[in-house]
């Protein structure tokens, strides 16, 4: 991630994909997780075809992007990070190659400051990461809502108006909401049912945006929501 650094391409290193329910770490406490193997190089599709409709998991946006590699150890930003926390914090361990060669385990109670910094400092400063147990949670359906401004994105008092909503409501939304947003519209990403899509954002944002932005009638006639049975369908 340097001048004069080494890159390692992975893609070919074998995938694991196996689910374990009750995992636990080294420290042996009551604390235990269903997991998924993530070998090196492994991307979300991957994980994704093994977990289907079974799990919810954290992942970024595109499937082709490499789980336990940059997007893990550089933070791990989801659509539905608000809910479920960053991907660094569904990572229960990792093994790792060291400069010195030696392979190590890494988690909450064993090297436990290595398990740390690769949580976001840095991918490849401190090893090579060749796998991690990588959390899963309850199955849960996903409400996707789209919603464009279009034409009436040259108006400056309608974005102004937009962005000021924005602004003052999405960070106060219920956890279970997540997404983008731009000046001229919001990606969003509901898990859980249509009704508690509704109640718990889009009846007011939609009540707010035909009141207040100037958009066509047509616009309305548009259906912005899509359900999916799981993150899995929402991937691709």
């Amino acid at each position: 991630t340097a001048k004069d650094t080494l890159l390692i391409w992975l893609a070919q290193y074998p995938e694991d994909n196996t689910i374990q329910l009750d995992y636990q770490d080294s420290c042996g406490d009551t604390e235990s997780h269903n997991v998924i193997g993530v070998a090196a190089g492994q991307n979300f599709k991957s994980i994704a075809e093994a977990v289907g409709d079974d799990y919810h998991f954290v992942s970024a946006s595109e499937w082709t992007v490499s789980a336990s590699g940059g997007f893990i150890q550089g933070g791990g930003v989801s659509f539905t990070s608000r809910h479920y926390g960053l991907g660094v914090d569904n990572v229960v361990d990792f093994r790792v190659v060291l400069p010195s060669s030696a392979v190590v385990i890494a988690d909450r109670c064993t090297n436990s400051d290595l398990f740390w910094a690769l949580r976001g400092g840095g991918g490849g400063s401190f090893g090579i990461v060749t796998h991690m147990n990588y959390k899963l949670h309850a199955p849960t359906p996903i409400v996707r809502f789209s919603f464009n401004l279009e034409e009436s994105s040259s108006n400056d008092t309608t974005v102004s108006t937009f962005l000021k909503y924005v602004a003052e409501n999405l960070p106060n939304l219920d956890s279970r909401w997540g997404g983008r947003f731009s000046w001229f519209g919001l990606d969003m990403y509901f898990t859980g049912f249509p009704r508690g899509a509704q109640v718990t954002f889009l009846d007011d944002f939609i009540e707010f945006a035909m009141t207040n932005l100037d958009l066509p009638l047509s616009f309305w006639e548009k259906n912005h929501t899509r359900s999916y049975d799981s993150w899995s369908k929402v991937l691709p």
